[in-house]
């Protein structure tokens, strides 16, 4: 188990450095290992990490077959935080192949979840708000937006919305607030 737990540190690390195909190899590696010793959440967990690496490469096909196989190795409760995270990565996916009407029903499941066992739902709102913007769906996404805002949030999280709220008003031409909405920004995202 020592050299599994190697091998997935080893591709977690390089995949936070964006060397996705050096991550690819060695965490192909740890789940190869996790299926010898029969634990399926860490496979899981692999086939998670090697689909953000393939999404990373825009190799979408091969990392909706990850998050197929790892959902398939979910069926406990305690398994739900992951199950999440797989169907979040696999709506983001949606979003990126133009697929907005999926990618919509695929995080409002994730959302669902989330909420249904007490689990943050912020990363999965910013990909709706995401969702609805490159779909043109601005009516929706505005009350959402304004929704999310009155949320207890961190400067990071309020930020980014701040600037899905700037996207909007680039795309929609409305240029002095999101002149305004980037200049409020930018300091904060210059710390993170």
């Amino acid at each position: 188990i020592f050299e599994a737990k190697a091998n997935y540190n080893i591709a977690y690390n390089l995949n936070r450095l964006f060397v996705y195909k050096a991550s690819c190899h060695y965490v192909k590696l740890a789940y190869e290992q996790y299926l010898k010793l029969h634990d399926w959440y860490r496979t899981a967990t692999c086939y998670n990490l090697l689909a953000v690496n393939y999404k990373s490469l825009q190799r979408y096909r091969e990392a909706l077959l990850y998050i197929e196989k790892g959902k398939n190795l979910l069926s406990n409760e305690q398994e739900i935080p992951l199950l999440t995270m797989l169907i979040h990565n696999e709506a983001i996916i949606y979003l990126k192949e133009i697929r907005y009407e999926l990618a919509l029903q695929t995080i409002d499941l994730c959302i669902t979840l989330r909420e249904q066992h007490n689990i943050s739902t912020i990363l999965a709102y910013e990909v709706k708000l995401e969702i609805l913007l490159k779909s043109q769906c601005y009516d929706t996404f505005l009350n959402l937006l304004h929704e999310q805002l009155t949320q207890p949030l961190n400067e990071k999280q309020r930020s980014k919305l701040l600037y899905l709220q700037a996207l909007h008003a680039y795309e929609t031409n409305n240029l002095e607030l999101f002149e305004q909405l980037a200049l409020s920004i930018y300091p904060i995202f210059k710390r993170y």
